[in-house]
Protein backbone atom coordinates (compact mmCIF):
# COMPACT_ATOMS: atom_id res chain seq x y z
CA UNK A 1 0.00 0.00 0.00
CA UNK A 2 2.90 2.44 0.72
CA UNK A 3 4.19 1.73 -2.57
CA UNK A 4 1.30 2.08 -4.23
CA UNK A 5 0.96 5.70 -2.34
CA UNK A 6 4.37 6.29 -3.39
CA UNK A 7 3.44 5.35 -7.21
CA UNK A 8 0.42 7.85 -6.70
CA UNK A 9 2.71 10.55 -5.66
CA UNK A 10 5.20 10.07 -8.13
CA UNK A 11 2.18 10.09 -11.18
CA UNK A 12 1.09 12.87 -9.43
CA UNK A 13 4.41 14.47 -9.49
CA UNK A 14 5.25 13.51 -12.88
CA UNK A 15 1.74 14.80 -14.12
CA UNK A 16 2.13 18.03 -12.34
CA UNK A 17 5.63 18.42 -13.81
CA UNK A 18 3.84 17.79 -17.18
CA UNK A 19 1.35 20.66 -16.47
CA UNK A 20 4.45 23.07 -15.85
CA UNK A 21 6.08 21.81 -18.44
CA UNK A 22 2.83 22.64 -20.94
CA UNK A 23 1.80 25.88 -18.97
CA UNK A 24 5.53 26.62 -19.79
CA UNK A 25 5.39 26.21 -23.46
CA UNK A 26 2.33 27.14 -23.68
CA UNK A 27 3.86 30.59 -21.53
CA UNK A 28 6.85 30.81 -24.13
CA UNK A 29 4.82 30.83 -26.87
CA UNK A 30 2.28 33.61 -25.51
CA UNK A 31 6.08 35.26 -24.72
CA UNK A 32 7.29 34.84 -28.73
CA UNK A 33 4.07 36.12 -29.76
CA UNK A 34 4.07 38.88 -27.95
CA UNK A 35 7.14 39.57 -28.72
CA UNK A 36 6.77 39.38 -32.57
CA UNK A 37 3.72 41.85 -31.95
CA UNK A 38 5.70 44.28 -30.14
CA UNK A 39 7.84 43.90 -33.04
CA UNK A 40 5.73 44.10 -35.67
CA UNK A 41 4.24 47.42 -33.85
CA UNK A 42 6.98 49.05 -33.79
CA UNK A 43 8.22 48.21 -37.26
CA UNK A 44 4.50 49.89 -38.00
CA UNK A 45 4.94 52.56 -36.03
CA UNK A 46 9.09 52.90 -37.52
CA UNK A 47 6.69 52.72 -41.31
CA UNK A 48 4.10 55.60 -39.92
CA UNK A 49 6.68 58.00 -38.54
CA UNK A 50 9.01 57.58 -41.76
CA UNK A 51 5.65 58.31 -43.95
CA UNK A 52 4.28 61.32 -41.95
CA UNK A 53 8.47 62.62 -41.79
CA UNK A 54 8.03 62.10 -45.59
CA UNK A 55 3.90 64.00 -45.53
CA UNK A 56 6.00 66.92 -43.56
CA UNK A 57 8.95 67.28 -45.74
CA UNK A 58 6.44 67.29 -48.71
CA UNK A 59 4.32 70.02 -47.19
CA UNK A 60 6.96 72.03 -46.01
CA UNK A 61 8.52 72.40 -49.56
CA UNK A 62 4.92 72.89 -51.22
CA UNK A 63 4.66 75.82 -48.61
CA UNK A 64 7.96 77.14 -49.43
CA UNK A 65 7.66 77.09 -52.94
CA UNK A 66 4.38 79.01 -52.54
CA UNK A 67 5.74 81.30 -50.50
CA UNK A 68 8.51 82.37 -52.88
CA UNK A 69 5.73 82.44 -55.61
CA UNK A 70 3.86 85.31 -53.32
CA UNK A 71 6.75 86.90 -52.42
CA UNK A 72 7.24 87.50 -56.44
CA UNK A 73 4.25 88.01 -56.54
CA UNK A 74 4.69 90.57 -54.18
CA UNK A 75 7.56 91.86 -55.92
CA UNK A 76 6.00 92.29 -59.16
CA UNK A 77 3.13 94.29 -57.09
CA UNK A 78 5.69 96.51 -55.83
CA UNK A 79 7.43 97.19 -58.81
CA UNK A 80 4.70 97.91 -60.96
CA UNK A 81 3.24 100.34 -58.34
CA UNK A 82 6.59 102.18 -57.74
CA UNK A 83 6.90 102.53 -61.65
CA UNK A 84 3.27 104.03 -62.01
CA UNK A 85 4.43 106.23 -59.16
CA UNK A 86 7.09 107.01 -61.04
CA UNK A 87 5.09 107.39 -64.11
CA UNK A 88 2.55 109.67 -62.40
CA UNK A 89 5.28 111.60 -60.99
CA UNK A 90 6.87 112.45 -64.54
CA UNK A 91 3.17 113.55 -65.81
CA UNK A 92 2.35 115.57 -62.69
CA UNK A 93 5.65 117.47 -62.93
CA UNK A 94 5.15 117.59 -66.73
CA UNK A 95 1.53 119.05 -66.42
CA UNK A 96 2.62 121.47 -63.56
CA UNK A 97 5.69 122.59 -65.94
CA UNK A 98 2.60 123.30 -69.25
CA UNK A 99 0.40 124.98 -66.24
CA UNK A 100 2.94 127.03 -64.78
CA UNK A 101 3.87 127.82 -68.92
CA UNK A 102 0.21 128.69 -69.86
CA UNK A 103 0.16 130.59 -66.66
CA UNK A 104 3.18 132.68 -67.87
CA UNK A 105 1.70 133.47 -71.15
CA UNK A 106 -1.42 134.43 -69.53
CA UNK A 107 0.65 136.87 -67.91
CA UNK A 108 2.68 138.18 -69.87
CA UNK A 109 -0.41 138.31 -72.23
CA UNK A 110 -2.53 140.81 -69.83
CA UNK A 111 0.25 142.70 -69.15
CA UNK A 112 1.00 143.48 -72.91
CA UNK A 113 -3.06 144.29 -73.18
CA UNK A 114 -2.88 146.33 -70.31
CA UNK A 115 0.15 148.49 -71.65
CA UNK A 116 -1.75 148.35 -74.72
CA UNK A 117 -5.00 149.50 -73.17
CA UNK A 118 -2.92 152.02 -71.13
CA UNK A 119 -1.33 153.23 -74.79
CA UNK A 120 -4.71 153.38 -76.16
CA UNK A 121 -6.01 155.69 -73.13
CA UNK A 122 -3.45 157.67 -73.81
CA UNK A 123 -3.52 158.27 -77.53
CA UNK A 124 -6.83 158.38 -77.26
CA UNK A 125 -7.07 161.30 -74.58
CA UNK A 126 -4.18 162.89 -76.57
CA UNK A 127 -6.29 162.77 -79.84
CA UNK A 128 -8.99 164.12 -78.02
CA UNK A 129 -7.24 166.95 -76.52
CA UNK A 130 -6.31 167.62 -80.02
CA UNK A 131 -9.54 167.43 -81.04
CA UNK A 132 -10.79 169.91 -78.03
CA UNK A 133 -8.20 172.04 -79.02
CA UNK A 134 -8.61 172.03 -82.67
CA UNK A 135 -12.31 172.84 -82.32
CA UNK A 136 -11.33 175.85 -79.80
CA UNK A 137 -9.30 177.31 -82.40
CA UNK A 138 -11.86 176.52 -85.36
CA UNK A 139 -14.56 178.24 -82.82
CA UNK A 140 -12.08 181.14 -82.34
CA UNK A 141 -11.92 181.84 -85.86
CA UNK A 142 -15.42 181.62 -87.11
CA UNK A 143 -15.77 183.74 -84.19
CA UNK A 144 -13.07 186.49 -85.63
CA UNK A 145 -14.88 186.25 -88.90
Amino acid sequence: LAQFQWQVVVDETVAIAHQVTAVAASLQSVKDECQASIQQSRSEECMRAERLEEAITRESQQRELGLREVQEKLNKLFQAISEERSARDVGHHQLMSRLESVVAGVESDRSMRAQEHAEMTRLYDTVKHQVSVEQARNEEQWNWH
